[in-house]
């Protein structure tokens, strides 16, 4: 007597033959067809295998297969019982690849979702602030593109004080890379122009978010006569009721040695608080109060030549994506 074995491979995600069939319970057997069909206790990620969560496919299929077309010897009419048995376990394999998934797919699909290319524009701020004497027109835009872990982006920055036909402009370029969640690795260049000024900074940094509603950045920059200059940031926002949150923000900026940016060590610190009202899903509007101080030797710089060392400023203003 010839003997026929077949092999199959099948990676399939397990249902039900019908609705009314309980899913077993882990570590227990079901017995279908007269044969006894383990299944394993081994969990497969819910997100990746929707339709099976307390299962492993491949296990549960090859098991099954193996014990149905499994032929032994016995007494007469044993091979047309073997043989109408390996017909059910043909028809079988079918219907478990009807109601299967292919794992193949998915991961596919899932890989497909992680390299998609996505375009942001913000307008992070663009508020009127009005100090002692002083106001201005405050505006902050970042332009980003993302795939996967990698990030390009264009900030643009400037403050135009009323009192001036030209305030401060700030451009940046970046790239930002994502090595674990929550942490970006940055390096970019920057420029600042001002009324008669020009000055470029490359510079690499770290940006940290331990929490959706909390995110820090800190940047080293390098400028053009080789002096270190530091800023470090972090943004905290809280939900109040509906629309309403409200938005803290701290930055302070150093520099390391004596140069024609100022004194070393810690220059000045800005803090702000924004209550923010969620007009859509793209607009809000905010009101708040900004005060920066300068500080060490640079404040006592300003004192002994008599200037402000403080500025407290009321902000109204509004922010949009894309």
């Amino acid at each position: 007597m010839k003997r026929i074995v077949i092999e199959l491979h099948i990676n399939c995600i397990p249902m039900p033959l019908n609705e009314n069939s309980p899913r077993p319970a882990r570590g227990s057997e079901r017995r279908l067809s007269g044969w006894n069909i383990d299944l394993p206790p081994r969990r497969v990620a819910p997100s990746a295998f929707p339709a099976c969560e307390d299962f492993h496919a491949e296990e549960v299929c090859l098991s099954a297969i193996r014990r149905i077309l499994r032929t032994q010897r016995g007494p007469a009419g044993a091979e047309q019982a073997g043989f109408s048995r390996s017909r059910q376990a043909i028809m079988l394999v079918a219907a478990l690849g009807a109601l299967c998934e292919p794992l193949d797919a998915s991961a596919q699909e899932l890989g497909d979702q992680e390299e998609v290319l996505s375009i942001s524009l913000n307008l992070d701020y663009f508020e009127l602030r009005r100090g002692e004497g002083d106001e201005s027109l405050f505006s902050d835009m970042t332009a980003t593109a993302t795939k996967g872990a990698d990030s390009l982006a264009f900030k643009f920055s400037s403050d135009i004080p009323f009192s001036s036909v030209f305030g401060g402009v700030e451009l940046q370029a970046r790239y930002m890379r994502q090595v674990s969640p929550g942490i970006s690795l940055i390096a970019g260049l920057r420029t600042d122009q001002g009324a008669g000024t020009s000055d470029f900074y490359p510079y690499v940094g770290i940006a940290i978010s331990p929490h959706p509603v909390l995110g820090t950045e800190m940047l080293f920059f390098r400028s053009e006569d080789g002096k270190i200059l530091g800023r470090a940031e972090a943004v905290g926002l809280v939900p109040i009721a509906g629309p309403f949150s409200i938005e803290g923000k701290v930055e302070a900026n150093w520099a390391s040695t004596t140069g024609r940016f100022g004194p070393g060590g810690l220059g000045n610190l800005e803090m702000s608080s924004r209550a923010l009202l969620q007009a859509d899903d793209r607009t809000q509007f905010y009101a708040g109060v900004l005060h920066a101080q300068l500080l060490g030797k640079a404040e006592r710089l300003a004192r002994q030549d008599g200037d402000s060392t403080a500025i407290t400023s009321l902000v109204f203003g509004t922010r949009w994506q894309m």
